[in-house]
């Protein structure tokens, strides 16, 4: 059975984790480095299937913090900005 108050508190959490200035660096961060902006494709079946298992991740958390499509776009553009910079 579903429990509300249990999936609730969940995403509290989540939201104070990555609400903060450092958790938003952390989610730009699994962003890129879990493969959410870019292809997971590979060659190799095994790392393909780990790629995706690392996007799911990403996906999850994003899921959990209900991240709207502005948001999701910011950022992306965060992120491009970033790679401009370095």
């Amino acid at each position: 059975m579903f429990d509300l108050s249990k999936y609730r508190s969940r995403a509290i959490d989540y939201q104070r984790t990555f609400g903060s200035d450092y958790g938003k660096r952390v989610l730009r961060d699994l962003m890129v480095e879990c493969h959410v902006l870019g292809s997971s494709f590979s060659k190799d079946p095994s790392l393909m299937a780990f790629k995706e298992g690392e996007k799911n991740v990403a996906l999850r958390i994003m899921k959990i913090l209900n991240v709207n499509i502005d948001e999701l776009e910011k950022h992306i553009k965060e992120i491009e900005n970033e790679r401009v910079d370095d």
